[in-house]
């Protein structure tokens, strides 16, 4: 039988392992539970860092480590005899009365354990669609939810994230640190997703200079660990100072992107947190990508998010209008 704090109220676990992108993508998934399950406490696994923003938007309730314990025990056979009790993770899980995992179950042991779950509702879905399937990540994420249809939601139905009023604050100071002026700020993500995702810098550079001369805006790069490369070759074409932001937290770099007039970068997880962030997003994909499983989703509807071919220059440009029309 449920537990009484289960009757009281309804609790929704939703587990998606992966990289920052995959973790994001599964805002309008998340979405369409809240609204199918009004009331419910919703609970997301996923790597805390990634699922951060979502956390500080209130898109979700609590947040669970999905690279740790007890869900290392996910594809392990449940324990059946009664006198040893539950494991750690059957006493989670026991704990919801809708369990979604997005996780591959080949052996079927992820669902033998789920159906040891008594009283509850609960689907394992594949983390991605199938191979040659078109369908875009987020769609694949809501549709396997299964919540959409009670929820009447599609991606299209996303509203931004706007991160806590505490994190606004820490988003402040950190400009503040680093010297941000009053003007416009053009976001910029040189590197991410790995090198055959990494948009040509002389692209990059075109794009940023015709955004900044016609707007008005500082351009801020945006960097982490593994962007030293293309962060440092960006500010020696550019030819002047300026503005680098070096690994905030996302929840924090959430809250600065809504801030930026307009955001430029590739196929990576931080163009994927501009466009959700409501920041204008114009994204330059290579033959690495694949935008229609991988392409960024904006609350502004499909002209939020741009993307673009990057082998044509000239191209890019004319698309750069698109963005500026929507900072008006």
């Amino acid at each position: 039988m449920p537990s009484s704090s289960k009757i009281m109220t309804p609790r929704v676990l939703l587990y998606r392992s992966g990289a920052l992108g995959d973790t994001l993508l599964c805002l309008p998934a998340l979405d369409a539970l809240r609204h199918a399950y009004p009331g419910a406490h919703i609970a997301f696994a996923a790597h805390p860092a990634y699922a951060a923003p979502l956390l500080g938007a209130g898109r979700i309730d609590s947040l669970l480590d999905s690279g740790g314990p007890p869900f290392h025990l996910l594809h392990t056979e449940p324990v059946m005899s009664p006198p040893e009790g539950d494991d750690e993770l059957d006493s989670l899980l026991k704990d919801f009365n809708t369990i979604i995992l997005f996780t591959r179950d080949p052996d079927g042991t992820t669902a033998r354990r789920l159906a040891a779950i008594e009283g509850a509702e609960t689907r394992i879905a594949h983390p991605f669609p199938p191979e040659g399937s078109q369908r875009h990540i987020a769609e694949w994420g809501l549709l396997s939810a299964h919540a959409a249809p009670k929820a009447n939601i599609s991606i299209s139905d996303i509203t931004p994230l706007t991160q806590s009023i505490k994190i606004q604050s820490d988003a402040n100071d950190s400009l503040k640190r680093i010297g941000v002026p009053e003007s416009p700020l053009l976001a910029i993500h040189p590197g991410g997703g790995g090198q055959p995702k990494w948009p040509p810098l002389a692209t990059l550079i075109s794009l940023a200079r015709q955004y900044c001369h016609t707007s008005g805006a500082a351009p801020l790069l945006i960097t982490g660990p593994a962007d030293e490369a293309p962060t440092t070759g960006f500010e020696k074409a550019w030819g002047s100072q300026t503005l680098r932001l070096e690994s905030p937290p996302l929840e924090v770099l959430s809250a600065i992107l809504a801030r930026a007039s307009a955001y430029i970068g590739g196929d990576s997880g931080v163009t994927h947190l501009a466009a959700l962030s409501g920041t204008p997003t114009l994204a330059l994909f290579g033959p690495a990508s694949n935008p229609a499983r991988w392409a960024p989703i904006n609350p502004r509807g499909p002209s939020g998010a741009v993307w673009i071919p990057w082998d044509n220059a000239n191209d890019a440009i004319k698309n750069l209008d698109e963005i500026t029309d929507l900072t008006e």
